[in-house]
């Protein structure tokens, strides 16, 4: 599969990068650290936007074809992961209730596939007893904990992503080669420290 710009740039966010500059220029390699570094900044944002959402830093690129500068933004106002979360399980807990279908393709589907957590199988048990609130309960209880797992698994994703990109070394020089292979190296002791910290949310 070939990834879009969006989900480009995602990648760039979460590993950082490393930009190479022709010979004839006599510059040194720029390296752009990651601006997402922890599960909980997909969650809660790293600042406030108002009315309810947050902002997340991206790397994005001066253009899709050469990507020669990138720059950090901070007016990606969305949604937080948590709330996003919660949503989608009440809406999975009103189909269960209802005996509504949901479609293959739909975004609740892909949810439940993307967790490691039994969220089908929690809901199905608080909508035993109709009435009871404890679908409802539940999904406040777990809402963060299940966000936290949705959260690990996409980083993960795009950190895999970098990885595999970062073996493939045609037309590098020495020099650049041993760039790429320090940047695999810090690509995964972040994905490490990624499940410490889903280990420490996990166990809150």
């Amino acid at each position: 599969d070939t990834l879009d710009d969006a989900a480009r740039e995602m990648v760039m966010s979460v590993v950082g990068a490393l930009i190479f500059y022709p010979q004839d220029s006599n510059r040194d390699p720029d390296y752009i650290g990651p601006s997402i570094t922890t599960v909980a900044q997909l969650l809660y944002g790293q600042s406030d936007a108002a009315g309810g959402n947050v902002n997340v830093q991206l790397l994005r690129c001066n253009n899709y074809a050469d990507c020669d500068v990138v720059s950090r933004t901070n007016a990606n106002a969305h949604e937080p992961l948590t709330k996003k979360v919660e949503n989608v399980m009440r809406s999975i807990s009103d189909s269960i209730r209802t005996r509504a279908a949901i479609p293959n393709n739909s975004v609740a589907v892909g949810f439940v596939n993307s967790t490691s957590i039994p969220v089908w199988r929690m809901l199905s048990i608080g909508n035993t007893i109709p009435g009871s609130g404890l679908a409802d309960m539940m999904i406040g209880n777990y809402r963060e904990v299940i966000a936290a797992d949705y959260a690990f698994t996409f980083l993960n994703q795009f950190a895999n992503v970098a990885i595999s990109a970062l073996t493939k070394q045609h037309r590098l020089n020495e020099r650049q080669r041993s760039l790429a292979h320090q940047q695999r190296e810090d690509v995964q002791k972040y994905m490490n420290l990624l499940q410490q910290e889903q280990a420490t949310l996990n166990r809150k």
